[in-house]
């Protein structure tokens, strides 16, 4: 008898369908069938396997799409708030350089001003106060007053006269205090403030500028998904549909 060499595959097959190895040639027809089934069965699992990736991949094109549309939204917010930031920056910066200008050209020559006002009308009033003592010390020499009223006024006279002084004496260091230290003071913190703001603003324009950069790059990543899945689902509608036409 002759023995019949089966290829390998054959046996894979026929091990699938619990069929028999057969061991003569009046088995070849069943042997063959088997075959015949086992390559009709490959191509509709494929089918089955490419339906169910067109169906995932169609899932990831939807959820690209909603994804594109959230970046969209996402970047249409954060520019208003970032613009918004740069928008009060820029005021700030406004205010604070209008202040250090009125400081410099209106404000600080109106307090030199109002000091020495206040220094001359001091100084007026002690030499007023020096006057009038003058005045009450020549009148009780030359006339007969009562002792009493004598020294009652004339010590009136002498304690205005020294609280002028005083005074004067406070005016002047205020206005040294003022001219020396607090004048100056103001002058550097708000020059300090003009900087302060003005680093402000080149933060918020460098923000801005990095934030319409990185919501250009996101979105087009977004697009990119959005049209990698379209191709996908594409492709496969095209390969599934080229596998259904029956063969010549």
């Amino acid at each position: 008898m002759t023995t019949v060499r089966w290829p390998g595959c054959v046996f894979v097959a026929l091990a699938l369908f619990g069929c028999q190895v057969p061991d003569s040639s009046g088995s070849k027809a069943t042997a063959a069938l088997a075959l015949a089934s086992v390559k009709t069965e490959e191509p509709a699992k494929d089918a089955k396997s490419k339906e169910d990736e067109l169906h995932k991949k169609r899932r990831e094109f939807e959820c690209a799409r909603i994804a594109l549309a959230l970046a969209k939204l996402d970047a249409t917010a954060n520019e208003i708030e970032v613009a918004r930031a740069v928008e009060i920056s820029e005021r700030a910066f406004a205010a604070a350089r209008a202040e250090l200008e009125n400081f410099n050209t209106v404000v600080g020559a109106l307090e030199q001003d109002e000091r020495r006002l206040a220094l001359d009308r001091a100084q007026q009033r002690v030499v007023e106060s020096e006057q009038e003592l003058r005045e009450l010390e020549a009148m009780y020499a030359q006339e007969q007053f009562a002792t009493t009223t004598k020294e009652l006024v004339l010590t009136r006279g002498k304690a205005q006269l020294a609280m002028a002084r005083r005074d004067l004496g406070l005016v002047q260091r205020r206005a040294e205090q003022q001219l020396l230290f607090e004048h100056p003071k103001r002058g550097r913190e708000l020059s300090d403030a003009v900087v302060k703001a003005e680093h402000a603003l080149a933060d918020a324009r460098a923000k801005l500028e990095r934030g319409q950069t990185q919501r250009k790059l996101d979105l087009a990543k977004a697009e990119n998904a959005v049209d990698d899945a379209e191709r996908a689902v594409a492709r496969l509608e095209r390969e599934i549909g080229a596998g259904s036409k029956p063969r010549p």
